[in-house]
């Protein structure tokens, strides 16, 4: 009786460690099962520090929450990168720089300083930069895309402060620009327009612009000055008196003509 009671533990027991190995066998391959499965999530998930990543998180962050110095010193290391990877990564490079300089236009002197600095030793990049720049200008123009224009001329303008283009050559690109107020049948708001984002950018480059150039610099203002005169005439001719009145800046009442409140209508 002894010997059954001790045979049924001793079964018992290896019942029991029989059913653990087994249970311990699915658990293994259980897990076994979502390694593999985890592995092959991961090995279709792109890298997340590919160096297209790296190098577009690095140029959007350039300048953000740095002192003057600090930029300065980022902006040597990010072009030190650029130059390395740039064969690499042309296509991703370009677009980027696009990126930002559209998306980003409070930091296009950083990114014109950045040009810059990788066109001393690899001006081919800056060649493609100033192609991809006036393509998208022209893009911008032909469909309307007025915000754009005048960023990418403003862009235009950082390059030309950096030395990768002439100041010449800038005067060119407004003076294209400026030539669309000698056409016939010529709409106002476009002539407007036009005149805007050429005076919009003309800031960020013209101590530049007047160094090298002033007095290509000067005919191009007169240029401008010669429409507004024009422009003047225009609005008098169309009954437009309403309009001049109503933008006459308030002086008091203590003034040599009638004060008068104007209403404004549309031209």
């Amino acid at each position: 009786m002894d010997h059954e009671r001790g045979s049924r533990r001793d079964s018992g027991k290896k019942r029991y460690r029989d059913d653990d190995r087994r249970s311990g066998g699915r658990d293994r391959r259980n897990r076994d099962r979502g390694r593999s499965s985890y592995i092959e999530v991961q090995e279709q998930q792109p890298a997340e520090d590919s160096p297209e990543k790296r190098l577009t998180t690095l140029l959007i962050i350039l300048g953000d929450k740095m002192t003057p110095k600090e930029i300065t010193t980022n902006i040597d290391k990010v072009a030190s990168i650029l130059k390395s990877e740039y064969s690499k990564l042309e296509t991703h490079v370009l677009k980027t720089i696009k990126n930002c300089f559209m998306e980003l236009p409070m930091k296009s002197y950083i990114y014109g300083t950045l040009i810059g600095l990788v066109n001393v030793t690899r001006s081919d990049v800056g060649v493609k930069v100033v192609k991809m720049t006036s393509q998208t200008l022209q893009q911008c123009l032909n469909e309307g895309n007025w915000r754009g224009a005048k960023l990418s001329l403003k862009f235009f303008g950082e390059l030309t402060n950096a030395n990768v283009i002439s100041p010449r050559t800038m005067l060119d690109v407004y003076d294209d620009l400026l030539t669309a107020l000698d056409e016939q049948n010529l709409k106002m708001s476009r002539a407007d327009t036009i005149v805007y984002i050429v005076l919009a950018s003309l800031p960020y480059v013209a101590t530049r612009l007047r160094e090298r150039c002033p007095d290509v610099l000067e005919s191009m203002l007169a240029k401008i000055e010669r429409y507004f005169y024009a422009r003047e005439r225009t609005i008098l001719d169309i009954d437009g008196s309403v309009v001049r009145k109503s933008i006459q800046p308030y002086v008091g009442p203590n003034v040599p003509y009638e004060q008068q409140d104007v209403r404004v209508f549309p031209l």
